[in-house]
């Protein structure tokens, strides 16, 4: 599942009476009190305040003053309320720039703050939502087993037991929800991807949702990729695991910052989305990657290929297939040719160990050895069945052997093991055996070819 949709928290601002300022308004007392974020606008209004009298005899003279307001400054509006209006007997002013605000680690609470002060920006669907119910949810998914149940996958690291662990997301193992590494769990009952539905109490179509509790069925599984948003930067990094159930995922809203705010007269927190009570949203420093070709790499980490993508469509707000497009595709083969370890390889370590076939005999009725699979040619003796024996090796993380074919140099082409699971037999003790009928004459040499589980071919 590759995750693509960033989180913004913001946090609204109105304008605020801060009260009274003696001229000028751009008094350093004003600008105070509005603190950044907020322009001053004054009424426009003065009133002679008359005399304060004496104190120690000293006459204090007439001053004026002006009434003004903090009005947001409308730097980082995310989302714009009507403007409001406010005065009183100096007259009215109408103030713009009303709304919620990216949040910047800082909170500043006030009596007259948006309601309510903290919500959820999606850039993706430009929707606010209230942090309580925001769900983090997918739009891309890469469907790595067929419909007919094949899969390409790294055999020796996708399987029960397996100690492998992508570490370019923080960590995921095989057990994590739902097994293997975090895999999505589609609606049971809907075959087809355009008719999944994430959230089945509402009327429209919605994508498939991230684990928020463990009783949920139909769920995202564990994010592989995130797309950051280029206007407002690096919003991938705030997505994290929850400390004590890491199989649900959370976002934290703001990165190295703390975000417990009080909701005034009340005795509502916010600390981190979608984690239990009493636990942390520990993030996936790494899960920060920009482009679906990073994503893509990971998830070939565990299988080479993909049949096809389901991908969420803005515009009929629902999920769609690409069966072309954009699928993992298998490595090339290991170079050099002949190479036997990929870590070695020049163009390792993800490239294609290629099958061994070893040991070739072919014997007749009593074993005596007609062709020993070196020479260009034999001769049979005399019309009758034969026994090949050979050996075979794959790749621990390309098993299982799924096809051989058999070029008996008679005209006769045989695929005695095609598109089935065999284990391979490297072993001279256990080799494998297939009998073949030949009549009296001189053959050039036997071709026997051997296909692994990832596609990858080749002939001795």
């Amino acid at each position: 599942v590759e995750y693509a949709t960033g989180v913004l928290v913001v946090l609204g601002a109105t304008a605020l009476s801060a009260g009274l300022a003696f001229l000028p308004s751009s008094d350093p007392t004003a600008l105070a009190m509005c603190g950044p974020g907020y322009d001053i606008i004054a009424y426009g209004c003065a009133v002679e305040c008359g005399s304060f009298g004496t104190i120690f005899g000293i006459e204090i003279q007439e001053r004026e003053y002006v009434e003004f307001y903090c009005s947001p400054d409308g730097i980082d509006l995310v989302a714009a309320t009507p403007s409001v209006t406010l005065g009183d007997n100096c007259g009215a002013h109408s103030f713009g720039n009303q709304g919620w605000y990216v949040y910047d680690g800082n909170f500043v609470q006030n009596e007259s703050s948006g309601d309510p002060p903290v919500m959820i920006y999606d850039y993706a669907t430009s929707n606010l939502t209230y942090p309580e119910d925001y769900r983090l949810s997918c739009d891309k998914f890469y469907q790595v087993v067929s419909d007919t149940a094949d899969n390409k996958a790294w055999t020796g690291r996708v399987r029960t037991g397996s100690n492998y662990v992508v570490n370019d997301l923080g960590g995921y193992v095989y057990g994590d929800e739902d097994p293997p590494f975090g895999s999505a769990l589609q609606p049971i009952e809907v075959k087809s991807p355009e008719d999944w539905d994430g959230i089945s109490s509402t009327e429209e179509y919605d994508r498939l949702v991230f684990r928020e509790n463990l009783s949920e069925t139909v769920i995202s599984g564990l994010p592989y990729g995130c797309h950051d948003d280029l206007t407002l930067g690096n919003t991938c990094d705030i997505i994290g695991r929850c400390s004590n159930h890491e199989e649900i995922l959370c976002a934290h809203p703001y990165p190295g910052g703390a975000w417990d705010y009080g909701v005034e007269g009340t005795d509502e927190h916010y600390l981190d989305l979608q984690c239990p009570a009493g636990e942390t949203c520990n993030l996936i420093s790494n899960l920060g990657v920009t482009t679906p070709a990073v994503a893509k790499d990971v998830i070939s980490s565990l299988f080479v290929e993909s049949y096809r993508t389901v991908i969420w469509d803005w515009n009929t707000n629902r999920y769609d297939i690409d069966n072309i497009t954009d699928n993992i595709l298998p490595p090339a083969n290991c170079s050099p040719v002949g190479t036997t370890d990929r870590y070695t390889a020049t163009n390792g370590p993800t490239c294609r160990i290629l099958p061994i076939v070893g040991n070739e005999t072919l014997e007749g009725g009593s074993g005596n050895i007609i062709w020993d699979g070196v020479s260009g040619s034999f001769t049979i003796p005399a019309s009758g069945y034969y026994t090949l024996k050979f050996t075979s090796r794959i790749d621990e993380e390309q098993l299982p052997l799924t096809r051989i074919d058999i070029n008996w140099a008679d005209g006769n082409i045989d695929s005695p093991a095609a598109y089935g699971e065999l284990n391979d037999r490297p072993a001279i003790e256990e080799p494998h055996e297939f009998i073949h009928y030949y009549t009296i004459g001189t053959y050039s040499g036997i071709t026997i070819t051997l296909t692994d589980n990832w596609g990858t071919s080749a002939s001795n």
